[in-house]
């Protein structure tokens, strides 16, 4: 909870465009290396957070569906030179290589040394996996270290980006939709009250906040195309012949869209009459994560993360429309990025405090 509390700072002092998608980008990978790796970083300028946000950006303009597909029908050509007219995103894809490979690199050197000195937390994921791999606890399977390196590298950019990319939205969402932002808050403010900030211990008294994370996922989902699955047997499906080795890639925009007026932001979908959320509501339900075995590991985490980030936003802070030099509102036309993730382009807003907000530094410690 609390680097949701400082995310709400930093929000405060510099949140305004084109200064947002970096903040959120800092907060979602801080927060990720913490459980993934025990990697405690306060300081969004910290060198591991400015590469998490360095790959993210290559990443979101080269990962796109066409150059995908594209490698995909005609392999060949990647061994072509970059030079070649097109075919610039070559180099890049490389450069985007390199990134990862730092990115992963630091904190996986740091966990394992902390590992061996056994201060490593207990918590942390890599600390978990390592003695799994030295314990061959996976079904007998003798795990190297290059799968735990792998292992929560993936998770680790993964998580950051796709959170990044929600709570982005989300912001999105509350300026073109004042009314569901002033619902959250009304909410909030009849369970918690006006002296102090929201904990976990309020969540189950705050449904129209869980119903709000689903419903800006649901409106655009961090990664549309989902991640690419591949069949590792033959398959029938409803007369369909789907051969071994096929790449499976579901439509997670298009199932987002399989509603009543699909582009409306109601969180009020997702709840029961009786102002109770729906018992299929539940994030660690939805498409987002992913189906079956391959679902997201992290998805309990993300749902945390998520809430105490959404929940303490809305309790300190309000978003609107920037306004011109004549006082008149700028409107915003929302326009979302192409590739494996999705998040809106940057957007100009203005970003105000509540009463509540305060309280912020007698709740450090939450």
């Amino acid at each position: 909870m609390s680097k949701a509390i400082s995310l709400v700072q930093n929000l405060l002092q510099d949140g305004a465009a084109p200064n947002l998608g970096t903040i959120l980008q800092a907060f979602a990978a801080t927060t990720v290396l913490s459980l993934t790796y025990g990697y405690n970083i306060e300081s969004q300028d910290h060198p591991v957070v400015k590469l998490v946000q360095k790959l993210n950006d290559v990443f979101a303009k080269e990962g796109t569906a066409e150059k995908a597909a594209l490698l995909e029908t005609f392999p060949f050509v990647k061994n072509l030179p970059s030079w070649i007219p097109g075919l610039g995103f070559l180099e890049r894809a490389e450069t985007c290589r390199q990134l990862a490979k730092e990115v992963w690199d630091q904190p996986f050197e740091y966990t394992k040394g902390e590992v061996a000195a056994g201060t490593a937390p207990q918590s942390v994921e890599l600390e978990t996996a390592m003695k799994a791999a030295a314990a061959s606890v996976y079904g007998g399977r003798n795990f190297m270290p290059s799968y735990c390196y792998t292992l929560t590298g993936h998770n680790y950019t993964a998580g950051a980006e796709t959170s990044s990319s929600v709570l982005h939205t989300f912001i999105l969402a509350m300026i073109l939709f004042p009314e569901v932002q002033e619902k959250a808050r009304a909410q909030i403010d009849s369970v918690v009250g006006k002296d102090r900030l929201p904990t976990f211990d309020d969540r189950d008294s705050l449904p129209y906040i869980e119903a709000l994370i689903c419903e800006t996922m649901r409106w655009h989902p961090p990664v549309p195309l989902g991640f690419p699955h591949a069949t590792t047997t033959d398959d029938v499906y409803q007369g369909f012949r789907i051969p071994k080795g096929a790449i499976i890639i579901f439509n997670e925009w298009a199932m987002s869209r399989d509603c009543v007026d699909p582009d409306h932001f109601d969180p009020g979908r997702h709840l029961l009459p009786s102002g109770e959320l729906s018992p299929n509501a539940r994030m660690s339900g939805s498409s987002s994560f992913g189906f079956g075995r391959r679902v997201c590991p992290g998805r309990f985490f993300s749902e945390g993360v998520l809430w105490a980030a959404f929940v303490q936003i809305l309790a300190m802070l309000r978003f609107s429309k920037a306004t011109d030099a004549n006082g008149r509102p700028i409107e915003i036309n929302p326009v979302f990025t192409n590739g494996v993730t999705s998040h809106p382009a940057p957007f100009q807003l203005s970003i105000t405090s509540t009463a509540r907000a305060q309280l912020i530094d007698r709740c450090q410690g939450l």
